[in-house]
Order: C-alpha cells, then structure tokens, then sequence
C-alpha cells in the first residue's frame, strides 16, 4: 500500500514539473503559493501549493502533499483568486493517502474519496453525492453516483492527470461556503 501512495504522489509531481500544465478547463500555473490550511481549531503548517485557475472563473484551487496521516496526503481548496486561506473560508479537501489512492494497473494509480468533507460542520454523504452528480463529468470508468455501492467513487486516474485536477476543482468549488461562513 505504501508504494501505491508513493506512486501515486510521484507520478502527479512528475506530470507536474513542467508548468504551466493545461488541463480541459484550466491551467495550473508556474509559481507555487504559500498556504496554511486548517480550521479554527487548529492548523497545519504552511505548504508551497499548486495553483489551478480554472478558465473563465475568479476562483482557484490550491493543491499539495503534505504529511498528516502518511507523507503522501493530498490538500485541497477553492478560494476567490489571489485570495489567502483564512480559517473557515470554506471546505478544505484532504484525501489521506492510506484510504484514497490505489494501484489501478502495473502503472497507473487511482484516486478515491470516501464522502466526507468538511467546511465548518461536516457536509452530508447526500449533499456531497448531489453536488458530484450534478456537476462532476460522470464516465464509465467512475459508476453511478447515486448508488451508494459507487463509493468510494474515483475522482481520476494518474493516467490522466489533467481531468483529474479538472474534476476535483469542480467538485469542490460547488462545496465552497459562501464568504463569512
């Protein structure tokens, strides 16, 4: 498993040494931003991010590994461009390596998410399986969200990096809290 969850990390470090990286809906840009995510109550350190901006939005995902449970956890949020992380400012999205990446071919490593997300308050399985429905690019290859039995649903393959990043901007820019909440 271990070597699943470095793979993984490894092959999206990789694809993103070169930057600026084009994806279907956006670009994650050359610079790195520094970032501290966390909520209220505590926080981790700060991270040097990825910065996607999707085409045609004012929004950005920021992105990075950092080590929380195992060294190869994924973080994620959404945020008004140019704008810093502040405690709450809505859904910080962690995928902890020992239950969201698995080997999906000799070299291809899969990421998955196990329907809870937080933003302040925990947001429901329901309401995370209505906002992927509703706006994730659904594939053969991820299964029908509205079954229960599609979970943990597969965000994307390290095959593809690109619609990886691409759904999990969109996914996660319908979870985002409006400001102040």
């Amino acid at each position: 498993m271990a070597s699943s969850r470095a793979s993984f990390r490894r092959a999206i470090e990789q694809w993103l040494t070169r930057r600026p990286r084009r994806t279907g809906d956006g670009v994650v840009g050359q610079d790195f931003r520094s970032a501290q995510f966390g909520s209220r109550a505590g926080g981790h350190e700060a991270l040097q991010c990825w910065v996607y901006r999707r085409d045609g939005h004012g929004l950005e995902m920021l992105f990075a590994f950092y080590e929380n449970f195992t060294a190869y956890d994924l973080i994620c949020k959404v945020l008004a461009a140019g704008h810093s992380v502040r405690p709450g400012d809505g859904a910080s999205i962690q995928f902890n390596a020992d239950r969201c990446v698995r080997a999906v071919g000799r070299q291809t490593w899969a990421l998955t998410h196990h329907r809870r997300v937080t933003a302040g308050e925990t947001i429901s399985k329901a309401r995370l399986l209505h906002t992927v429905a509703a706006v994730a690019t659904v594939d053969a290859k991820l299964g029908d969200l509205r079954r229960p039995a599609a979970w943990p649903l597969q965000l994307g393959r390290t095959s593809d990096p690109a619609s990886l990043v691409d759904r999990l901007f969109r996914i996660f820019d319908a979870l985002r809290l409006p400001e102040g909440q």
